[in-house]
């Protein structure tokens, strides 16, 4: 499970399945997601999509970017 917050503490839970290699000192993985909840004005959020991380295991850095779709009926209260 993967969890996302932001800057003001709301969360959006989601749980991915996929593949990973290293490549030197680099992890490169890719994802499909799926939106499971959240919390704040991501309540009841649903969505899906995948991600793809690069990570330098030298410095423990990583870069993921998301792609797909997000329903956040909570932001609407």
């Amino acid at each position: 499970m993967t969890t996302l917050t932001a800057s003001n503490g709301d969360q959006i839970t989601m749980q991915a399945t996929g593949k990973n290699c290293t490549v030197g000192q680099t992890v490169i993985a890719v994802d499909i997601y799926v939106v499971t909840g959240g919390t704040g004005r991501f309540s009841r959020a649903r969505g899906a999509g995948t991600n793809s991380a690069s990570i330098d295991r030298t410095t423990g850095t990583a870069i993921v970017t998301y792609t797909g779709t997000l329903s956040s009926p909570g932001s609407l209260q």
